[in-house]
């Protein structure tokens, strides 16, 4: 039953300055989300390329504010100015784990920068040509990379201004105003430091994208060995009630690396979904999956638990690929709803109505689905409906800030009692602490996933739990209130 008041909000009273900022991280955060997964070792390489970029903003433009400043030219100071406040926003938007709205903001910064100053300050004279454009180059090189992930409008645009720009600035004599605001004798100096600076940047910039390429193949290369040498395998993460008991698990793809051991998810995922080798894996992870749910429908703990498996859209863009997956699940686990198919918004963002008649194609087989990630995406709730779908999960990012932020608590509520009034299963993901449990609780969810009820533990690890679980005494909160000590022991 839901509760008439709903949710818990953190406070009625009007949001002051501190939680208005709260507010705009909060959305700087969605809109990180929308990234999708990109892997450890590029997001690594590029927060420290931002970094490096900022520093030597800032380490190069505090010597020319500092000399305008001298000569008397604020207006020009003020310039280079925007560039070390641009520069050290950029390294705030890092410090709060925000990488993709710092590489946008520094790319745009950068680019307005360089353009007051090739239109007010640096105008050719006197012989002297323009020279701050040049600074055009390397920054199209870096923004190429900081943006090289989904949406790719962003890309797209940001290349369009900076190369746009870059022509314009280089063909015409483009002024707002005719006198020069910078001496020609600092211009002829700064044309031979800008040449020299640009020349360094375009040097840093090709390097880490180099060093990045052959890094994505060999890991490649590297990860289609691994599926080949049955190195895949599915780690189990509980889904349980309100309770703690166990009613159900989501199976998550992990590769454990002969010499690396167990390789991030975030390091091999995205490599695997941009070059199609998702599907061979998850063709692989699905297999194995059905044969230890046949051999747990011997009896056990785990008799007549079901489990969730993620799709990829890549493995439901062709009919055979679809048919693969259905004939790869055994009749007996199929008619028995022991097996469900996870499938994130993105799935569908493309051929709505050919992934219509495959998933009804699937549910027709006994094989139940399930939409992943809900939110995070841009699908239409009319789509929403026209889906044969037996679940909804919540997406963590909005569960993570319940119950204090009375967005997210919002948010989260209207989500649930959206599923629930379609007569669907709602989990809630990301569940981490007992007060995200209580809030949720309250919308009328429960259903619930998160480290609060376990990690993500393998086969083996899993069914221990489950024997576990099975002997605690019945009414009690069997695994909430001991998860962290079995993990460790087992």
């Amino acid at each position: 039953m839901r509760s008439p008041q709903g949710p818990v909000l953190a406070s009625t009273r009007p949001p002051g300055l501190a939680a208005r900022w709260h507010g705009v991280w909060h959305v700087l955060s969605r809109l990180e989300s929308n990234e999708g997964f990109v892997p450890q070792a590029f997001a690594r390489r590029r927060e420290h390329v931002l970094r490096v970029m900022a520093w030597l903003t800032i380490l190069g433009s505090l010597p020319w504010a500092a000399h305008f400043l001298f000569i008397n030219r604020p207006g020009v100071a003020g310039m280079p100015g925007m560039a070390i406040a641009g520069s050290a926003l950029t390294l705030l938007l890092l410090k709060h784990k925000l990488p993709r709205t710092a590489s946008v903001f520094y790319c745009f910064c950068a680019w307005l920068v360089v353009l007051a100053l090739s239109l007010l300050a640096d105008l050719p004279s006197g012989g002297v040509p323009r020279s701050t454009q040049l600074y055009l180059i390397p920054l199209f090189v870096c923004s190429y990379f900081l943006l090289q992930y989904r949406p790719g409008w962003l890309l797209s645009l940001m290349s369009v201004l900076i190369l746009g720009a870059f022509v314009a600035l280089q063909t015409f004599e483009l002024r707002l105003v005719q006198t020069p605001a910078v001496p020609l004798a600092t211009r002829q100096v700064g044309v031979g430091l800008v040449a020299v600076l640009t020349a360094l940047l375009m040097y840093a910039c090709i390097v880490t994208m180099l060093r990045d390429a052959r890094q994505a193949s060999a890991l490649e290369l590297d990860f289609a060995r691994g599926i080949a040498a049955g190195e895949i395998e599915p780690f189990f993460q509980a889904q349980c009630n309100a309770e703690g008991e166990l009613i159900g698990a989501e199976v998550l793809m992990r590769w454990r690396h002969p010499k690396r051991g167990l390789v991030s998810p975030a390091e091999f995922v995205p490599i695997a979904e941009a070059t199609g080798l998702i599907e061979p894996a998850g063709q692989r992870l699905l297999e194995q999956v059905c044969r230890l749910l046949e051999t747990w429908q011997d009896g056990g703990p785990l008799h007549g638990i079901p489990i969730s498996i993620n799709v990829s859209s890549i493995q439901l863009q062709s009919e055979s690929a679809t048919e693969k997956l259905i004939a790869t699940v055994p009749t007996s686990l199929a008619q028995a709803g022991l097996l469900k198919f996870e499938l994130t918004e993105s799935a569908y963002s493309d051929n709505f109505e050919q992934l219509q008649e495959r998933m009804q194609r699937m549910r027709e087989c006994g094989i139940r689905l399930a939409l992943d990630d809900f939110g995070t995406g841009f699908s239409s709730l009319s789509r929403l409906r026209g889906l044969p779908l037996d679940q909804l999960k919540v997406d963590q990012s909005f569960v993570h800030d319940l119950p204090d932020d009375a967005d997210a608590c919002r948010i989260a509520e209207t989500i649930v009692h959206l599923g629930l009034d379609m007569g669907l299963e709602v989990v809630a993901e990301g569940v981490e602490n007992v007060r995200q449990l209580d809030c949720l609780r309250e919308m009328g969810c429960t259903a619930y996933q998160g480290h609060w009820f376990s990690r993500p533990v393998s086969a083996t690890r899993f069914m221990a739990l489950a024997e576990k679980w099975q002997l605690r005494e019945p009414g009690q909160q069997r695994f909430m209130q001991t998860a962290p000590a079995s993990l460790q022991s087992l």
